[in-house]
């Protein structure tokens, strides 16, 4: 029964309800026009909660939380920055910079909060976006930021709308290699390397009116999606391994194939 992709914890605590456990080897992934179709090596078992908690996954204490929880953001931001892009805003990259050597991270991230909310009184609530903090060598906290569906907006506003110092800006193209350097981009600054700077703070903000993506791992949903999805040409594949288990992805563009997007889930 155990012989599931569950880590070794070394006596660190484990909670696990067994009557919640399911089991799935497939999963489908939508992010707006990409659609990911993902095969595991071997069964992933979900359904595990700590008593009290809404949220599913295994809830451990070990060394290799950080590196986990690290893994998982990364891929959440890509995950993001794909399901978000649509043809109706040309998204814009910000980085935001103090002019003094701010260090503080919980006052660095208020300062970024009051922004983002400056931002959506003069724009407008419906503000989409994506922000990674990272620390300077000289040890100043910056943010790097994509907004996706920013209207022009001049750059001495945003300056002045920030307060605190510069604002760099760039356009990202409508390329699927121009968001994979912005989620390359994005996604480095979420290091690996344990960060005391970083303990009990966010490692990305992502805005509340950000569209999330779709998975399923219901097999009858993954058996419809996988159908229709092998009459296609895959736009990639490439594997993935870990300690646990192989996967293998199949990338899917479905922007050509709206009939297919809408209906992925649903029988002929």
């Amino acid at each position: 029964m155990l012989g599931l992709l569950l880590p070794s914890l070394k006596a660190k605590t484990f909670y696990l309800k067994i009557s919640k456990m399911q089991l799935y080897q497939q999963k489908i992934k939508v992010l707006g026009n990409t659609t990911l179709a993902i095969s595991y090596s071997q069964p992933i078992a979900y359904g595990y909660l700590k008593p009290g908690s809404n949220s599913h996954g295994i809830i451990a204490e070990s060394d290799s939380d950080y590196d986990k929880n690290s893994y998982r953001a990364k891929s959440m931001v890509r995950d993001l920055i794909y399901t978000n892009y649509t043809d109706d805003f040309v998204p814009k990259f910000l980085t935001l910079t103090y002019r003094d050597n701010q260090t503080n991270l919980a006052v660095a991230n208020t300062d970024f909060h009051n922004f983002q909310r400056r931002l959506q009184y003069y724009a407008g609530k419906g503000i989409r976006y994506l922000a990674v903090p990272e620390f300077q060598k000289r040890g100043a906290v910056h943010y790097h930021v994509i907004i996706f569906n920013l209207p022009f907006t001049h750059w001495k506003t945003l300056t002045d709308i920030w307060k605190h110092g510069d604002i760099d800006i760039e356009r990202v193209r409508a390329t699927d290699d121009d968001l994979s350097k912005v989620a390359f981009y994005l996604t480095k600054y979420i290091t690996k390397e344990k960060d005391d700077r970083l303990c009990g703070q966010k490692t990305y903000f992502p805005s509340r009116s950000l569209a999330r993506p779709i998975v399923s791992v219901d097999p009858i949903q993954v058996s419809i999606a996988q159908s229709k999805l092998n009459a296609l040409t895959p736009l990639t594949e490439y594997d993935y391994s870990n300690e646990y288990v192989k996967t293998h992805t199949k990338v899917y563009n479905l922007k050509s194939h709206p009939d297919i997007l809408k209906n992925l889930f649903v029988h002929n």
